[in-house]
């Protein structure tokens, strides 16, 4: 039988990021994701290979808060991953405030 952590008073957020990998990973998906842009402003425009995306707001870049991975350990491995995005952080504070 499954347990359920579950209760009537909480609920579940998930925020969008490309994730975490080994800063030695091959290949290197932050690269793919992650691109620097002629003003050097570090963005993330979808991969080609997923074809055209369209968003809410015209051209809109998601940019991570911070322009370098953030690098730590999780349970004894090593990760590397981009802030979340400043709109993110605010989408999150609206939520957690309501």
């Amino acid at each position: 039988m499954a347990r359920d952590d579950r209760n009537g008073r909480s609920i579940g957020v998930e925020i969008a990021n490309i994730g975490s990998y080994s800063p030695n990973a091959v290949p290197d998906r932050l690269i793919e994701w992650y691109k620097k842009d002629p003003t050097e402003r570090l963005g993330s425009p979808f991969p080609t290979r997923f074809g055209e995306q369209k968003w809410r707001i015209p051209d809109f870049v998601p940019r991570p808060r911070r322009p370098d991975p953030i690098v730590g350990e999780v349970q004894g491995k090593t990760h590397r991953q981009y802030d979340l995005t400043p709109e993110q952080y605010d989408s999150l504070i609206k939520l957690t405030a309501g």
